[in-house]
């Protein structure tokens, strides 16, 4: 009876182990499935759907103005940030931005190895988040462009090394985006928002590439 017992229990075993090693293989698996694209990392949106957000985005960009305001931004350390990370985001208007997937660059200054993270929101959740004004569906209506509203992709730039712009240790614009279509693209998610506009496609053969 005893011998017995022990079986079972030997038996129970085995089968937890199994299904333990079943379900982190499946893990890996759709890790591996979401890094088809070893430099980039893309969150809940098919491959597919990332390569068309990517050719989109790929290019270069000029900062044209400020289009939306966050309703509590105050411009200071009651944003909740640090004295020495303040910054006016319109000091950029008539920057250049250009994305490509080695590097991108702000103004004269250029960043090798971006790693782009991608996701999707939808209008109203981003507005909400930002609690904008002009509201973002203000801002697609005068530019006159059709949208997806919801569908819209929400780009981070990352980096692995550490990186400085100027006297910041992070880089003011163009690191966070909003990609409303393949010519216009709002820079930042909170705070006074950016417009950029498209200027040149992404043609691969720049001596950065």
């Amino acid at each position: 009876m005893k011998k017995g017992k022990q079986l079972i229990f030997i038996v129970v075993l085995c089968f937890i182990f199994l299904a333990y090693f079943s379900i982190e293989q499946k893990e890996k698996f759709m890790i591996t499935k979401k890094s088809v694209d070893e430099e980039y990392q893309a969150l809940g949106i098919r491959i597919s759907q990332f390569k068309k957000i990517k050719n989109d985005f790929f290019g270069t960009w000029q900062i044209d103005r400020v289009a939306m305001i966050s309703e509590m931004y105050t411009g200071t350390t009651l944003d909740g940030g640090r004295e020495e990370d303040l910054f006016e985001p319109e000091d950029y208007i008539g920057y250049e931005l250009e994305y490509s997937p080695k590097f991108i660059r702000v103004g004269e200054v250029i960043y090798k190895n971006p790693i782009y993270r991608i996701w999707i929101q939808d209008e109203g959740e981003i507005q909400y988040g930002g609690r904008f004004f002009p509201t973002i569906g203000m801002v697609i209506e005068e530019e006159g462009i059709e949208v997806d509203y919801f569908n819209i992709p929400i780009i981070f730039i990352k980096f692995k090394q550490k990186i400085t712009y100027q006297k910041y240790n992070f880089i003011p614009v163009g690191a966070q985006c909003i990609l409303l279509d393949k010519n216009t693209l709002l820079l930042g998610i909170w705070g006074k928002i950016l417009l950029a506009h498209r200027i040149s496609e992404y043609e691969g053969t720049g001596k950065n590439d």
